[in-house]
This record gives C-alpha cells, structure tokens and sequence, in this order.
C-alpha cells in the first residue's frame, strides 16, 4: 500500500507540500471545505501481512482507530506509530500481543486492554498478501469517480454548473481535435488553466509585478484576458475572423465567444469541427504564452497565424474525408467553406 495513503487513512490532520502530485492534492482538498474526513471516512484498511497499516492510527479493525477508541491506552503507548504486525504477532499456539507502555496501566487501562484484546481476537495476518484500503462505497471495494461525486453530492460539496457552460461543455467535447486539445479547452471554459492570476491565488506566484499579461504587460494575466481581450489576443482573433470571412465578433469572452464562433457554421454536418478553429487559435495562444515565459520566444501575430492556419489544417484533413478534394490552399483561402463541404 502506497505510504501516503495509509497516511491520508490515518486518524492524523492531513497535509501536503509541493512535490505532492497534482492528484493527491485534488483528492485531499475536494469537499474537505463542507465535508471535512469525507475521503478518509469512506474508506478502510485491510489487513494482509500488516506491515504498513498502523496500529493505532488507522481505521482497520471496525469503523473507528483504536487511538481514538482506547485513548488512554494510546497515551502510554510508547511507539505510536507502531504498525499492526508490531504488535499483533502470530506463533505456534496463535496470536499473541507484544505491547510497550511508557508506564504501569492502571487498573481502568488494563480493563480497556482486555476490551482490545477481545476486539483483536477475530484478527489474523497472511505473511503472503499485502496490506490494502478499500472505498467502503464503492462495489468491490473499488474507487471510482461517479461513487466519489454522489457522495459529495449528496452533502451539498459540489459546484452547480450552469446549464450554458454545461452546453458549451458537451458541444466542445464533440469537436474531432486531439485529445490534449480538448481537455485544454474544457479548462478554459471552466477558467481553470494555470494563468498568473490563478497561479497567485494559490501563493505560487507572490511578486505582485508577476502578474502581467506576457502579451501586453499591461493587465493582469488571467482567462478572459489572455484568450480574448488583450490587445495582442485581438490583433490575433481580427486575422482569423477575416481569414474566415466573418464579422469580428467584438467584446465578447469565454462562453459568449465561444457560442458566437459556433454560430459561423450553419451547416448541420460540421458538427464535429464547429470549434475547430476556436480551439487551435486558443490553442496556439496559449503555447505560445509557455513559448514566452520558459524559451523567450517573441510574439507575432503573423506566424502565430501561419502556425493557427497550419495545425487546424492537420487536424481537419486528418479527423475528416477532406484529404480526397480538398487540399491545404483550399483551406487557406476559404476555411469555412471546407468545414461545410464535408
């Protein structure tokens, strides 16, 4: 069993530090705001050789942590953190308890061991199988996402999303651009990218003169800005609004700009490309912002714009039929009349 984990399942607070996965520090923190242990409260610990599990610390015998339920036993336990197979050992004529008190028990405290001792008595350990958890909710014992998200329903810790971004949401989903391109921009609408802004909200960035757009170095850095309506991001979106020979769509951000671009495409049979181009222009702008910070690359809107014209081409021809009639020059001079040839 993964160390950590047995160290999230155990009776004690719980924290990170940064070279804690992204992962590990989702699931500690999600609900722990309403529904503080809900993680650690649905699950358990099952005892194989019982070499990682801890004794004391951890919920593996019954719903509660012998620490908490024999406190004055754990007071004077004299290794704490001692684990299950330090304690509970198997012999010829079968279990057998080895225990270190820092001092005499009491006459109560030797009346609270013999409780253990009979809560202990069903215990046995297999030297071939290791320790394991268990997701109480789950079927077989398995964790999984939908258990994880009913639970945090039903105790009111889950955002209600909004049936427009949940729209937006599906009809990107639907778009054929590479995987890694779509969850991109399921983050831009849900505005979770690690701009500077959010960046700064989470005490990763503290210098206050951090927190520029690399565009313009003007305004602070956050989704809306960045994407739409930074003055470079402008310069960017006018190219490729002519390019299709469409009105610019003026003032609008996130989940407006994103509907409105749709709505260039009448035809019912582009569908699967409606946001092709959105996602390769927003794409590519943010590429470019990490090309900036981390190589020193310049902005440009002409090549950004080449590169927009070429990479949405690639994934066009390759996710449609469009490779037989249709060739590169043909995108480049009428875009949506490709998309709507198909």
């Amino acid at each position: 069993m993964v160390p950590c984990l047995l160290f999230f399942l155990s009776r004690e607070s719980i924290s990170y530090g940064l070279r804690d996965s992204l992962w590990w520090r989702d699931v500690m923190s999600v609900g722990e705001a309403i529904m503080p242990g809900w993680f650690r409260s649905n699950t358990s610990c099952v005892v194989g050789n019982g070499t990682d599990i801890s004794f004391w610390n951890a919920k593996w015998c019954g719903d509660i942590p012998f620490g908490d339920l024999f406190p004055n036993l754990y007071a004077k336990e004299l290794q704490q953190q001692s684990k299950v197979a330090d304690r509970l050992l198997s012999g010829r004529e079968g279990l057998c308890w080895r225990w270190e008190w820092s001092d005499a028990l009491t006459q109560p405290e030797e009346q609270e061991l013999s409780s253990l001792k009979e809560l202990l008595m069903t215990v046995s350990l297999n030297p071939f199988s290791a320790d394991r958890w268990r997701w109480i909710v789950g079927q077989e014992g398995l964790f999984s996402v939908k258990s994880c998200y009913d639970i945090l329903a039903q105790n009111g810790s889950t955002e209600t999303i909004n049936s427009r971004l949940l729209e937006a949401i599906q009809m990107m989903w639907n778009n054929n651009v590479p995987s890694k391109v779509s969850v991109f921009g399921w983050r831009l609408l849900l505005e979770k990218l690690p701009t500077r802004d959010a960046l700064a909200s989470k005490g990763i960035i503290t210098n206050p003169h951090e927190l520029t757009c690399v565009f313009c170095f003007r305004f602070v850095e956050n989704c809306p800005h960045l994407f739409f309506s930074c003055n470079f991001t402008r310069m960017v979106w006018n190219a490729i609004f002519k390019w299709m020979g469409c009105d610019v769509i003026v003032g609008d951000e996130g989940l407006n700009h994103f509907f409105t671009f749709g709505d260039f495409l009448k035809s019912n049979n582009c569908g699967r490309f409606r946001h092709l181009i959105w996602l390769t222009t927003t794409w590519c702008l943010w590429k470019l912002r990490n090309n900036i910070i981390f190589r020193g690359e310049v902005a440009g809107v002409s090549k950004l714009f080449d590169n927009i014209m070429a990479i949405s081409w690639i994934w066009f021809s390759g996710k449609s039929r469009a490779q037989g009639h249709l060739s590169f020059s043909d995108w480049c001079s009428n875009p949506i009349a490709c998309l709507q040839s198909i």
